[in-house]
This record gives structure tokens, sequence and C-alpha cells, in this order.
């Protein structure tokens, strides 16, 4: 009630052009008309914005995009900053054992098929905003990596086994015809 009569009250007292401004800025009503619009005229202030900020970016002198490109990365490293001790701390710990482990476990071979994920992740990370997620999904990869790691050498470990038990067999085999 209380709520309908401010209303009421204000309607009353203001202008024309206050209303019709209220109006255009009522999130609901915009909701409302954008629903109503036929798919076509809808596409059409679609394609309308779309080419009014090509053109936007076409006027944008390349020193604008400098300071654009400028206020990015002050920003990101502002929340680098702001990233907690505790979150850095996992990051390098994780980095590094990860690292330490991959020492010890890779061959040539293995190195280079890491070395290629390596670069894969850190692309993939740096288009996730840094952050705790970002921590839990290196995390995630590493014991991804892991279990992967460890499959294959279990793998690797049985296919060796039989070739020894094949050889084997067959040196038997070969002794006794003789």
């Amino acid at each position: 009630m209380e709520v309908a009569r401010r209303q009421r009250k204000r309607r009353a007292t203001e202008s024309i052009e206050d209303r019709n401004e209220r109006r255009l800025t009522n999130p609901v009503r915009q909701r409302r008309n954008r629903e109503a619009e036929s798919t076509e005229s809808r596409n059409e202030r679609l394609f309308a914005n779309a080419q009014r900020q090509r053109l936007r970016r076409q006027d944008e002198s390349a020193e604008r995009r400098i300071e654009r490109r400028l206020e990015n990365a002050q920003r990101q490293t502002m929340r680098r900053q702001n990233e907690s001790a505790d979150i850095c701390a996992q990051r390098r710990f994780g980095n590094a054992a990860r690292q330490r482990k991959r020492r010890e476990n890779e061959n040539d071979e293995e190195r280079a098929v890491c070395l290629r994920e390596n670069a894969q992740r850190s692309q993939r990370l740096r288009q996730t905003k840094p952050g705790e997620k970002r921590v839990r999904r290196t995390i995630a990869d590493a014991q991804r990596h892991r279990v992967q790691r460890r499959n294959e050498n279990v793998e690797q470990h049985a296919e060796r086994m039989h070739a020894i038990v094949e050889r084997n067999h067959q040196r038997r085999a070969a002794e006794t015809l003789e």
C-alpha cells in the first residue's frame, strides 16, 4: 500500500519528460518490449548494434587501443596482486611439485609430449581469469596427468611382461623340439 501511494504521489508531480525517461530506463519494460518485437526487427536491431560497434572500433585510434590494452593489463596485475598469498603459494608449490615429478619420470619422448601439454595448458590458463578456480584447475590437471602417466606406465609394464613371458614360452618350445 505504502509503495503504491508513493508511486501515485511521484507520478502526480513528475513532468512528462521525467515519465518518459523513467519508462525508457525501466528494465522490466525493456525486456517486455524485446520479447514483443519480431525476430526480424530483433535481428535488425542486433545487426545495427554490431555495425555501430564495428564503426566505433574502426574509429578508435591506435593510441586509444594501446591505452585500452594498458588498462586491461593494469587491471590484470591488480587482480593478481589482490590474489591471496595463500593461493599464490599453493600455485607455486603445485608448479614446483609438478615439475620435480615430471623431471623424475620422463625420458626425451615423454618430455616432448609434456612440453606440448604444458604449452596447451598454459594457453588455456591464460584465457581463464586468475584466482581459486584457476588453482583448482591446475591441481586437477596435475592429478589427471599423474593418473594418466601411471596408467601408461602400468600398460607399458604389462606389455613388457607379456613380451618376456612370450619369449620364455617360445624358448621353452624351441628347447623341447631339440
